[in-house]
């Protein structure tokens, strides 16, 4: 089953990143064969994800068979954690729309009108961004609103490394944080393209072990002895703070020795892409899977 749904979205994504690809194409593109591809293709077209059209190819006479993302799907993605706000994301991650709002009916009432509006295709889902672990209060609220419960419901600093773990496509495990402006940290471990849990659900989250700046220099290194992350991403909130941590952190890590040391990238958190983005790609993967018929 799982690389069944492996080679679903693999194809989904490669005709996401394409717009519009043949069959041909997608098989260069994954790697997979076109009988592969094909399947692939009929479930994504009979769950209405994408279409196929005809299309006239360079050979005379000869027509090829053309996939191509239905764009008026999409999603809403609330973020509710330090200044709420909500955004409308289509089925390819773009965020056609932004908005704010301090209450959450005012929020869900607009952002089903502007997705009404913009998209008017199939809604996807909701997804909330939140600051804790409580999603209780997230899910009962919006569903005495809508009638439903929201679809995903993620704490900010998952999401987050979900987001930036695309934009490097590592392979294996890679730490990434967050140092925030108040001084705080916080972050999660991603192992390949999925969030480490660990066998009770909970594990690989730094909140708690990342409490501060000062606190990520002091542990940052028995992380390291006890994961071996072969990457860690950090983001400030200053080319200036940027510099600074980098040097710690390189020379805390120094001692691991060169064959130990990981990857270490330091970039100001306005260069990285935000939970929200993370949310939309957590929820646009279950909502494909789950509509995929061995799914169902």
């Amino acid at each position: 089953m799982q690389s069944h749904n492996t080679s679903v979205m693999a194809v989904f994504e490669a005709i996401a990143q394409l717009g519009e690809a043949s069959r041909a194409r997608i098989s260069d593109m994954t790697g997979f064969s076109q009988v592969t591809v094909g399947k692939a293709v009929e479930l994504l077209d009979s769950c209405g994800i994408i279409t196929q059209h005809k299309n006239i190819s360079g050979t005379v006479g000869r027509k090829s068979g053309m996939c191509r993302i239905v764009k008026s799907n999409g999603m809403l993605i609330f973020d509710l954690t330090d200044t709420p706000h909500a955004g409308l994301y289509d089925i390819t991650l773009s965020l056609c729309d932004e908005y704010s709002s301090t209450e959450l009916t005012d929020m869900t009432v607009q952002g089903l009108t502007r997705f009404s509006q913009i998209l008017g295709g199939e809604l996807m889902g909701i997804g909330c961004v939140i600051a804790d672990t409580d999603k209780t209060k997230y899910t009962d609220g919006v569903f005495d609103l809508i009638g439903i419960a929201p679809e995903l419901v993620v704490t900010s600093n998952r999401a987050y490394a979900v987001a930036n773990a695309k934009r490097f496509k590592y392979n294996g495990m890679a730490a990434f944080i967050r140092l925030k402006a108040d001084g705080s940290a916080d972050g999660a471990l991603m192992y390949n393209d999925s969030l480490f849990t660990g066998s009770h659900g909970g594990a690989g989250e730094f909140s708690r072990l990342f409490s501060s700046r000062e606190m990520l220099c002091e542990k940052i290194t028995s992380l390291c002895l006890a994961l071996d992350p072969g990457l860690i991403h950090i983001s400030c909130e200053s080319e200036k703070a940027c510099a600074e941590i980098s040097d710690r952190v390189t020379t805390s890590l120094q001692t691991l020795g060169a064959d130990k040391m990981p990857i270490v990238i330091v970039e100001p958190i306005a260069h990285c892409r935000s939970a929200m983005d993370g949310t939309a790609e957590l929820l646009r993967k279950k909502y494909i899977l789950s509509n995929l018929p061995n799914n169902t």
